[in-house]
């Protein structure tokens, strides 16, 4: 009677742990979109590229993937001011453009390098 008690236990328990991983990966999925278009003001663009970049980092194994990737590509349109690359490049980021104009529809491309081992963002035409 302990013994079936007991496997009782252990099934609950590990239905329950799979469940909260399932939970905690899924919620990790959700956070790492990026949106197609974004038109705001610069922090909030900036917030939008550095999300897109974390996405893209995190898809190729926070730098340790072989294979270069194209991960996205994201229209901007700043409404209050121009913001330039070293606003938007960080520990594992690289901006290759001087600066995003206000008031100027860009596209932008955020990919994968491989050989560098970090995210890149750079103007797409």
């Amino acid at each position: 009677m302990t013994r079936f008690l007991y496997s009782i236990a252990l099934i609950i328990f590990a239905t329950l742990f799979v469940g909260i991983l399932a939970s905690l990966a899924w919620k990790f999925v959700a956070k790492s979109k990026c949106s197609e278009y974004v038109n705001s003001t610069a922090l909030n663009v900036i917030d939008s590229l550095r999300e897109c970049a974390k996405a893209c980092w995190s898809k190729h194994g926070f730098g340790k993937d072989e294979l270069s990737d194209d991960c996205f590509v994201v229209r901007v349109f700043i409404r209050d001011r121009n913001v330039t690359w070293d606003e938007v490049e960080g520990d594992f980021v690289i901006a290759d453009f001087e600066k995003i104009v206000k008031e100027e529809l860009v596209q932008l491309k955020i990919r994968y390098d491989a050989s560098l081992r970090k995210v890149t963002i750079s103007v797409f035409e």
